[in-house]
């Protein structure tokens, strides 16, 4: 089988949970004998204005000149269109054009049977048609809302989706039927050698409205225990919104693209978020014997499969995730972290069986590569 991966943001996307998974589905693929090359174009979604010949030097991988140009990744041959457009303005039609006539000549060349594609840029939709014109499965991959338009998936054969959660959510929204698998996790890229670890701290990821930074605010305020909050100057700035001054024991680290830096200190992670599509970071922290203390709806109990412990969101924080809490509302998470925190023993045991069993990482390049070989199939 070959597969071909065409999105418009950069693969080599560290920051990115989303670029993450499909590095790992083609490597996968790879592993299993399959033929994988993939197309992207410059653009950053976890890192902001991040320069892709940069990062590209930074990784050490090396890309050849021009506006389309050739690299590898990992070995899996990749070729990337320049794109000067900035973040959220209408695409230039030469950027556009340039990008399709490389999906073109990659369709010619490489005859994919099976086009993998990410994204709603208009330029991945004219090639998702020339792909299927020529023979070409072409499968969805949805990872987060923002895609409630039938007219995205018009040369679609299948859609794969990160959650049952988020396959449901779909269906509702626009009709439209897709097969769950839960976002793929590397262990290598995420698991702290044991001993290596040091479970000191309450661990907070990415504070945003969405997030729950609101609830995680009041519980900073309340309960002062040891806390790392990993967070962009952006997610500094939402932090501070609801709690200023910053209380001692609370220390903002500095995003990392390498997850092994949240979980080397991590004893408790925080996860109050409104409608996590699946709840990868959750994941992590299971495959690390950090206990994780959640919201009860999203993704989340989803990805949690059993472990960790799950308490209901305030109604005023779901109404205005903008709001300040009062202290009263974030009552039933007071309790539930005060309770984790002084005895996480049996549930951090608990977390690290159960992603054993869902997580490990046979299972999980199992039903994969099998989704990708039975719709070939099919």
């Amino acid at each position: 089988m070959r597969v071909l991966l065409a999105t418009w943001a950069a693969t080599i996307d560290p920051g990115s949970g989303a670029a993450r998974s499909m590095r790992t589905i083609l490597r996968w693929l790879r592993d299993d004998g399959h033929d994988v090359s993939s197309l992207c174009a410059t653009p950053f979604e976890g890192l902001i204005d991040a320069d892709f010949r940069a990062e590209a030097h930074r990784q050490g991988i090396v890309v050849g000149p021009g506006p389309v140009a050739d690299f590898h990744w990992d070995g899996i041959p990749g070729r990337v269109v320049e794109s000067r457009t900035p973040r959220g303005q209408v695409p230039d039609p030469e950027e556009v054009e340039a990008y399709v006539a490389t999906g073109t000549d990659l369709i010619k060349s490489f005859r994919p049977d099976l086009l993998l594609v990410m994204g709603a840029h208009r330029a991945l939709h004219e090639v998702m048609r020339r792909a299927r014109a020529a023979g070409s499965k072409v499968v969805y991959s949805l990872r987060n809302y923002g895609y409630e338009r039938r007219a995205l998936f018009q040369h679609v054969d299948a859609v794969l989706t990160c959650s049952k959660f988020l396959s449901g959510y779909y269906e509702h929204q626009i009709g439209l039927r897709s097969t769950a698998i839960p976002s793929p996790v590397e262990w290598d890229e995420v698991q702290v050698a044991a001993d290596h670890r040091k479970p000191t701290y309450l661990t907070f990821v990415n504070p945003a409205p969405r997030k729950g930074v609101a609830l995680a605010a009041r519980l900073f305020e309340a309960l002062e225990i040891p806390t790392q909050v990993f967070a962009s100057e952006v997610g500094a700035d939402s932090l501070r919104r609801f709690l200023d001054p910053i209380p001692e024991h609370v220390q903002i680290r500095s995003t990392t693209d390498d997850p092994r830096e949240i979980y080397r200190e991590a004893r408790v992670l925080l996860a109050p978020s409104l409608a996590e599509p699946f709840g990868r970071v959750a994941v992590e922290a299971m495959i690390n014997a950090v206990p994780v203390l959640a919201a009860d709806r999203g993704g989340l109990p989803e990805a949690l499969a059993g472990s960790g412990v799950l308490v209901q969101l305030p109604e005023s924080l779901i109404r205005d995730p903008q709001a300040r809490l009062a202290s009263a509302d974030a009552s039933d998470w007071l309790r539930a972290l005060r309770r984790l925190w002084e005895t996480p023993g049996d549930s951090a045991i608990r977390a690290r069986e159960i992603a054993e069993e869902v997580y490990a990482e046979s299972v999980q390049r199992s039903r994969t590569v099998g989704f990708f070989e039975a719709l070939l199939k099919g």
